[in-house]
């Protein structure tokens, strides 16, 4: 490795010339990557998460309650969130970051169920932890989605 004591300097040159070459190459196939811009999340501020403002305070206040009811009776944590936006995100990328992001459901049963609204988009997502994948399959999630939202 290294220059030889007897190299010469067209020889030195080509040397650094394709090194240079390579460096740029590879400078290239990084930069030309689209880059994503960071997400930012909102705050778990409670069990209806309205950033979007689309529920009234009524019923923000009736979903409260009913979601506090049945994380009681089931140790189930389920959470809704309205947003402004995805952000470029698929919905079902933004889900999957934001469930994950706030941890949901307990820890050592992975029981939580996030239902995402982006109403800008016309996007909904229902999000399911592990331990709730038998119980609230993608069948069932699907259904709910297509006949009752």
């Amino acid at each position: 490795p290294g220059f030889q004591a007897g190299e010469g300097v067209n020889a030195k040159q080509r040397r650094w010339s394709c090194l240079l070459a390579l460096l740029f190459v590879c400078c290239l196939s990084v930069t030309a990557q689209p880059v994503k811009s960071e997400i930012v999340f909102l705050a778990l501020s409670g069990r209806v998460v309205d950033q979007a403002g689309i529920l009234s305070a009524e019923v923000e206040r009736k979903l409260t309650a009913q979601l506090e009811q049945l994380e009681k009776a089931t140790t189930d944590q389920l959470v809704v969130a309205t947003l402004t936006s995805l952000q470029d995100q698929s919905v079902e990328e933004f889900a999957n970051l934001l469930f994950r992001e706030w941890r949901l459901g307990q820890k050592n049963k992975d029981n939580g169920v996030l239902v995402l609204v982006a109403p800008n988009e016309r996007k909904v997502r229902i999000e399911v932890g592990y331990g709730l994948e038998g119980t609230l399959t993608d069948p069932l999630s699907s259904t709910v989605l297509q006949q009752q939202m």
